[in-house]
């Protein structure tokens, strides 16, 4: 969307309803990529206390009393607030090769490409931390009159050759769609892979195939 600044708008209270228009589009964008980068690391603390539980591994209990407080005690660790989404995901990364060899259908083969995507997926998932700590302690000025193209958000950061700006932070609400975007790509692999542990680990060499030195997931072609 145009700087409303920029367009003819024949009064200044047309002006003032665009720009409004403007601030929504990007707070409503903001928010968006705050609920994906947030969406997965629920993913990932509930698939990690869904392994501390034990049920992938048999355990049960039969008691409803020590059922409840069973489910709840992963989520006193996980929910602590020194465990953020880095950490959460060096968690969960090592908790899956951890639970590889009960994963029925799981060769060796096959565990070798789950670590490599697990490498894959904390790699990017690294990516993304950086840019999510980089965008929510920047300063926004969302709502301001800017010209195109001036980014929204302002970030500095201290590095061995002093006081350093960040540069290619978002200056439009497309730019921060694009992060948003890049969230649930991890998101979707993060999930794809977790489908296949659990109900079909022998398919994970036809369902993850390397292009350009990367993993991407492969669609099952339609039965006739």
């Amino acid at each position: 969307m145009a700087n409303p600044e920029t367009l003819d708008c024949g009064n200044e209270a047309e002006a003032a309803s665009r720009r409004d228009a403007v601030a929504a589009e990007r707070f409503g964008r903001l928010g968006q990529y705050v609920e994906a980068f947030e969406y997965l690391v629920a993913v990932l603390r509930g698939d990690c206390s869904q392994m501390l539980i034990g049920f992938q591994r048999g355990v049960t209990v039969e008691q409803g009393t020590a059922f409840g407080v069973h489910v709840r005690l992963p989520h006193v660790l996980l929910h602590h607030s020194s465990i953020t989404a880095l950490p959460i995901m060096q968690i969960w990364r090592a908790l899956v090769i951890e639970s590889l060899p009960m994963v029925p259908g799981m060769s060796p083969q096959t565990s070798d490409i789950v670590q490599s995507l697990l490498k894959q997926i904390a790699n990017d998932w690294s990516h993304v931390v950086e840019k999510r700590n980089q965008l929510l302690h920047a300063t926004w000025h969302i709502g301001l009159s800017l010209p195109d193209g001036t980014t929204l958000a302002t970030k500095a950061r201290i590095t061995k050759n002093g006081y350093e700006e960040i540069e290619g932070l978002p200056s439009s609400a497309d730019e921060i769609l694009a992060c948003t975007r890049e969230c649930k790509r991890v998101t979707s692999m993060v999930g794809r892979l977790l489908q296949y542990l659990r109900y079909s680990a022998a398919e994970i060499p036809q369902r993850f195939v390397r292009e350009d030195s990367r993993w991407v997931f492969r669609h099952p072609q339609p039965t006739i």
